[in-house]
């Protein structure tokens, strides 16, 4: 049945991946411009190739998580969204790897705290769940939500 590549990244100690097709760079984690009044989820501004992008705790916005701490892991996964990019802050990323296709598993709602419309499948993977994120769901989702920049929280 083939094979997708994903990204495989640690967020509030629960395992993600997202299609590595979604995905632009991985950035080490690096010190971000806070924005007064930002939404829940928004840790902050970088500069990524000439243009300002927010970057989001990828742990809170799902839900999991919701303090900001500097690890040394930290990673900075930048993804594509419709009009533009956007980082995602994440604990760590472990690895780019394929996942059989008929090994994804149907989410289950709620699954390891996340929206279940952000959630795609799940796989288990060393015996551990790997909950498949969908870049663009996630942006549709907190669009919905209004965590955006500027918005009070």
């Amino acid at each position: 049945m083939g094979a997708r590549q994903v990204v495989v990244f640690e967020a509030a100690a629960e395992r993600y991946a997202v299609p590595l097709e979604q995905v632009r760079e991985i950035l080490a984690a690096r010190q971000l411009r806070p924005v007064p009044a930002a939404g829940r989820g928004v840790a902050g501004l970088i500069l990524w190739r000439g243009r300002i992008i927010p970057v989001l705790d990828l742990a809170a916005c799902l839900g999991v998580h919701c303090e900001v701490e500097e690890r040394a892991g930290q990673r900075i996964i930048i993804v594509r969204w419709p009009h533009h990019e956007v980082g995602w802050l994440v604990e760590s990323v472990e690895a780019v790897m394929p996942i059989a296709m008929e090994s994804i598993q149907p989410p289950l709602g709620g699954a390891g705290g996340a929206d279940p419309a952000v959630v795609s499948g799940m796989v288990p993977v060393n015996g551990r769940i790997l909950m498949l994120l969908d870049s663009l769901a996630l942006g549709a989702a907190l669009a919905g939500e209004s965590i955006t920049i500027g918005e009070r929280g």
